[in-house]
């Protein structure tokens, strides 16, 4: 197999990853590090309410102090996309889980009041620091109050809109009231330009894409980081997959950037699945595909549609451009572009 001559790391390339430092955050950096600081005594920390457009870094600031925190505090975490876990149970479900209480019973056949009975029963004193990302997905607000009930838990909420909570119960807003608000405007160009370079930095080869190119890339992407980097992936894979040595400039045609940027604004969670299986398996037979994806779901917690179902998103990334498909019908794989 050829080596690639442009991307070093991939994984500096995701939106999961967590860099080693934070950059144009610099406020809402320190405000929520003050908020997680008494941690370090054993003492529960403040709730926190960050708000903010998509791509901001609301989720990247988040993970990068926790993980900070892990390593000079005794603490225990949960991380819950609720975009992923909208209910009440799966929301408590996803928690559990991440802090490593056994269930006795299948995900199926477990009551909502037997997780209740574990963290009442399994959380020990401890401080323990829950984040609820994609806030404003969330079908149940009792979730909150379920959490708010348990002293040593704080909750660090994570929404696209300050009015994610306005439709909450007056109790469980009360009793939020006294959360620190943390709002993160969008980043400018020469912000996103900043940490696209930051990225290619360790995550691509010297001087396989120049800074014009991450420039553009930053213009078209509105102030969105995760987009931003997004795109630079994408174009990144294109050119190591065509054994290219540099990003070449017909990928940075801005008809293409609106594009890519659109295409991954507009995907839904099954769609984004199906790419992250593409991304791992090159090419794969439709029977598969929907293998791989029955698994993705039960890994990512999303609930599975159907083969047929699976089969009409997968057109709509053909339609799109994102995914093409080669063979007949006995012999048909799907590949990413």
């Amino acid at each position: 197999m050829e080596e690639n001559k442009i991307i070093k790391d991939i994984r500096i390339l995701t939106e999961d990853f967590i860099p080693s430092r934070i950059v144009h955050r610099e406020s809402q950096l320190s405000t929520l590090r003050d908020c997680l600081k008494p941690a370090m005594e054993n003492k529960s920390t403040r709730n926190v309410f960050m708000h903010g457009s998509p791509g901001t870094g609301k989720t990247c600031i988040s993970s990068y102090l926790i993980s900070e925190l892990k390593e000079n505090a005794d603490i225990s975490t949960a991380y819950v996309n609720c975009w992923k876990n909208s209910t009440r149970f799966n929301v408590l479900y996803k928690i559990v889980s991440d802090l490593g209480f056994n269930l006795s019973v299948h995900r199926k056949g477990t009551p909502l009041d037997e997780l209740l009975y574990i963290m009442e029963n399994k959380l020990s004193e401890k401080p323990c620091i829950i984040i609820l990302d994609e806030l404003d997905r969330i079908e149940n607000d009792r979730v909150i109050y379920d959490l708010l009930s348990f002293p040593q838990i704080s909750i660090i909420m994570i929404a696209n809109t300050e009015t994610a909570m306005y439709n909450f119960d007056t109790r469980i807003r009360s009793r939020l009231s006294s959360s620190e608000n943390i709002q993160f405007p969008s980043y400018s160009n020469s912000d996103i330009v900043d940490i696209l370079k930051d990225r290619a930095e360790w995550g691509l080869f010297p001087n396989v894409i120049k800074d014009s190119q991450v420039e553009k890339i930053a213009e078209m992407s509105g102030g969105d980081a995760r987009s931003a980097i997004g795109v630079l992936r994408n174009i990144s894979e294109h050119a190591d997959n065509k054994g290219l040595s540099k990003i070449p400039e017909k990928l940075m045609e801005k008809p293409v950037i609106i594009s890519k940027l659109k295409d991954m604004q507009n995907l839904n969670e099954n769609q984004k699945t199906i790419c992250s299986i593409l991304e791992r398996k090159n090419k794969i037979s439709p029977s598969e595909l929907y293998q791989n994806y029955l698994v993705a779901c039960e890994e990512c917690s999303i609930k599975p549609v159907t083969e047929r179902r699976l089969r009409t998103f997968v057109e709509e990334l053909i339609s799109s451009g994102i995914i093409s498909s080669e063979g007949n019908t006995k012999s048909r794989v799907y590949f990413l572009n």
